[in-house]
C-alpha cells in the first residue's frame, strides 16, 4: 500500500511539473524531514505516539509544499531564460520569507497542543 502511494504521488508530482526528475526532488525532502523528528524525539526524550506522528504527518506536508514552492518557482525562472544556479538561489531566496512564515505560524499554532498537559 505504501508504494502504491508513493507511486501515485510521484505520478501526480510527474504530471503537475511535467518532469520526472522534479517530483524526486520534492520527495526526497520527506525522509529528511521524518528523519530531522525522530532525532527531535530521541533528544528531547519523547515517545512516538499519536500525537507525535500527527506531527510527522503535518511536517511531511509542509517539507512537500514548501519544495514544491521552491520547484515551481524555479522552474518559473528558468522559463524565464535562468541557468539553473540563478533559477535555484533566487526561487529560495525569493520565497524563503513565505515558508518561514507558514513554518512559524505552523508551529506557533501546534504550541498548545504540545505544552498541554492533558485533556
Amino acid at each position: 500500500t505504501f508504494t502504491l502511494a508513493l507511486l501515485v504521488v510521484y505520478l501526480v508530482l510527474a504530471a503537475q511539473f511535467e518532469s520526472f526528475i522534479h517530483p524526486l526532488v520534492i520527495m526526497l525532502t520527506v525522509p529528511l524531514g521524518v528523519l530531522g523528528a525522530l532525532i527531535g524525539l530521541a533528544v528531547t526524550g519523547g515517545t512516538l505516539n499519536l500525537f507525535s506522528q500527527i506531527g510527522i504527518v503535518m511536517l511531511v506536508g509542509l517539507a512537500a509544499k514548501n519544495g514544491i514552492l521552491i520547484v515551481e518557482f524555479a522552474n518559473q525562472l528558468r522559463d524565464q531564460g535562468r541557468s539553473i544556479h540563478q533559477a535555484i538561489v533566487e526561487s529560495s531566496a525569493t520565497r524563503l520569507r513565505p515558508i518561514l512564515m507558514t513554518s512559524i505560524a505552523t508551529a506557533v499554532g501546534a504550541l498548545p497542543l504540545v505544552l498541554a498537559g492533558g485533556p
